[in-house]
């Protein structure tokens, strides 16, 4: 993990690229940007994106806007493909950065379980139920 302040805001990058700065991990299998943001209030980034990524955000606390939404503490936000991303803080912030390259896979989602289909989910919670989910 890399450690950067940069234009009125403290990053924490777990993974991926920022700001001239770069965390390893396998970019043969996983193709992702993890942060960890703080802003100070009134403070504005704009962040590049990478063509084909997805980006969800999770508002730990404070107040964001997100190309002119307002986006309150404990709540996600999903946006779809763009060039780059405005933020400003309304308040100081702290929110997490998951970004990363679409899979274009279905998607099954149900409470703490995601998988690619319905019957897949269905096995999931099946084998959480029968305490054979997680395999050692």
């Amino acid at each position: 993990m890399v450690e950067i302040d940069h234009e009125g805001s403290h990053v924490r990058l777990i993974a991926g690229e920022y700001a001239g700065r770069k965390v390893n991990v396998d970019q043969a299998k996983v193709d992702v940007r993890l942060m960890d943001l703080q802003m100070d209030e009134g403070t504005t980034l704009t962040i590049d994106l990478e063509k084909d990524h997805t980006l969800f955000l999770y508002v730990f606390y404070g107040r964001l806007q997100i190309e002119g939404t307002d986006v309150q503490q404990r709540c996600a936000v999903l946006l779809g493909e763009g060039e780059r991303v405005t933020i400003h803080s309304l308040d100081a912030s702290r929110f997490m950065w998951f970004q990363g390259k679409k899979l274009k896979e279905p998607i099954a989602w149900g409470g703490p379980i995601v998988m690619n289909t319905r019957e897949e989910l269905d096995l999931a919670f099946t084998q959480l139920n029968q305490g054979t989910f997680l395999k050692r």
